[in-house]
């Protein structure tokens, strides 16, 4: 219920309509009144003999403040609070909109966080392409050999009893030997086509059973073939120095370690003519630093031609860094040769990264 109220005439009136007095009359909300009511005693003569009931405003009203142009200022107070609760709604809407930003940083900063933590998994290699299968008990290539039937390398031995694989014009050939005498063939293939060769540990002997008819207290017993032909299958291929200098290559990992486990010795070809003091003019450096720092030249006397390299090894060159005794601490000097079990691995890669042949070996020594 509202109040009646003149320009400060009178002060508040009840809500009757008295008729005589005079307008501009204001409506206001009501104020809490005070119960029970207050009487107040008008003049005799103001509206007779009986005295009327008036509620007078207790605090915090107080209805002499819109006396004498009060509704003006009320109104004009209103308007202010009109104009503050704009201003407030703005403020909340612009406070919203700010909330939203910081939300939707939030939540990518949190994916953020959540990729660093749990990073995908990386894609998997690229597929290689199925290699060539591994002949067994096989010929070289006319190409790699001296054109009699023979290696390249050394004198006299036989071109047969390889194992290779040829990709077009490259091929990739080893072979096992009692040094000086027959040829080791194969004694079987594992699951993961590995060639297992078994021999004689020790250095070279007098051993007629397999053709050896010298000693050396300074070779081992069995040599590692390798040889590598870009020119096979000719005419056509790539000659060496083309084929290396373009970017193919060309390894041999020979393991020195003994027991089941494998640390590779690694050997890259480079041509280097000017290094070279065998027939061909491709020498092998150190392809890590695992033994040596990268790059040393560790062979330089390969025999071959302009398409073909090829050489024997033998444990013996490297018997320093063979450890003799993986139970004791550091590299453990003793024999060349010792028993154990060696891999033996020749790989080569075309010019455009793709392997072309892996022929892998292991050797059996007791």
């Amino acid at each position: 219920m509202g109040y009646l109220f003149d320009k400060g005439r009178f002060g508040p009136y009840l809500p009757y309509d008295f008729g005589w007095h005079s307008p501009p009359f204001v409506f206001v909300e009501p104020c809490i009144l005070p119960t029970p009511p207050v009487w107040w005693e008008l003049p005799w003569g103001f509206l007779g003999t009986k005295a009327l009931p008036l509620f007078y405003p207790t605090p915090p009203c107080d209805f002499g403040h819109y006396g004498g142009g009060g509704s003006a200022q009320l109104l004009a107070e209103i308007a202010d609070l009109k104009h503050i609760n704009i201003e407030l709604r703005d403020d909340i809407a612009d406070l919203t909109h700010d909330i939203q930003v910081l939300t939707t940083a939030v939540h990518d900063l949190e994916e953020q966080i959540d990729d660093l933590l749990h990073p995908p998994p990386p894609p998997p290699p690229p597929l290689e392409p199925d290699l060539p299968v591994i002949q067994l008990n096989a010929t070289l290539d006319i190409t790699a050999t001296k054109g009699n039937g023979t290696w390249i390398n050394g004198s006299g031995i036989p071109a047969t009893g390889v194992i290779k694989q040829v990709d077009g014009h490259s091929e990739n050939a080893e072979m096992f030997t009692y040094r000086n005498g027959n040829t080791i063939q194969p004694f079987g293939v594992d699951q993961d086509g590995v060639v297992i060769f078994h021999g004689p540990d020790g250095p070279q002997v007098v051993d007629p059973a397999h053709g050896v008819s010298s000693a050396n207290a300074a070779r081992g017993a069995v040599a590692q073939g390798f040889s590598f032909d870009t020119g096979a299958n000719a005419p056509g291929g790539m000659a060496q120095q083309a084929f290396l200098t373009a970017g193919g290559q060309e390894f041999v990992y020979i393991d020195l370690d003994p027991t089941s486990g494998v640390s590779n010795l690694a050997l890259r070809a480079e041509y280097d003519p000017i290094h070279a003091t065998g027939s061909s003019p491709v020498v092998f450096v150190a392809a890590d630093s695992l033994y040596f720092p990268e790059g040393t030249i560790l062979v330089n006397d390969n025999a071959g031609n302009d398409f073909v390299v090829q050489n024997f090894t033998n444990l013996a060159f490297f018997n320093s860094l063979i450890d003799h005794d993986p139970n004791v601490a550091g590299v453990q000097g003793g024999p060349i040769a010792p028993a154990g079990t060696y891999d033996f691995e020749t790989v080569m890669v075309n010019i455009n990264g793709q392997v072309l042949s892996d022929v892998h070996s292991q050797l059996i020594l007791a």
